[in-house]
């Protein structure tokens, strides 16, 4: 029985210090480089770039057809007030000057929107869009008024 327990014995030390000993026979490499890493990045910096330029793209698309719808309401509310043949009483005059001042400050939102960015270029377009529907319905008011 000794002699199974110093077999035993001797076989487990022998085992314990071969696992120790060994060294790792294959090095474990990385699949991704910091090179892809970057490569990765300036990929996805250019696409968010590109999807940017192409919404500011769209909007400047879409605020020009109101430019131009709300051009031909003011058109349209200068022409009735010239054609009435009468002279454009105070209440007309006040209502077309408040609409022209309406537009270049309009004008002058867009201007500054379009030189922004970020951030910034979110909060200024959105108070685009209450100018816009601010004046839209100025518009719409006034035609109406002068129409009765």
């Amino acid at each position: 029985m000794t002699l199974i327990r110093i077999v035993c014995l001797t076989i487990g030390v022998s085992l314990l210090s071969a696992c120790g000993n060994q060294e790792p026979t294959q090095e474990i490499k990385s699949k991704t480089s910091a090179e892809d890493v970057k490569e990765e990045f300036q990929e996805a910096a250019e696409t968010a770039e590109q999807y940017t330029e192409d919404t500011i793209a769209q909007y400047q698309k879409s605020l020009d057809a109101k430019l131009q719808a709300l051009q031909k309401k003011h058109e349209e509310f200068e022409d009735r007030v010239e054609k009435s043949g009468k002279e454009a009483n105070k209440e007309v005059s006040d209502a077309l000057a408040e609409l022209r001042s309406k537009k270049n400050e309009l004008t002058t939102k867009i201007n500054n929107l379009q030189s922004s960015s970020g951030k910034a270029w979110d909060e200024m377009g959105d108070g685009v869009e209450e100018a816009l529907k601010d004046l839209d319905e100025g518009y719409d008011r006034a035609l109406k008024e002068f129409s009765s």
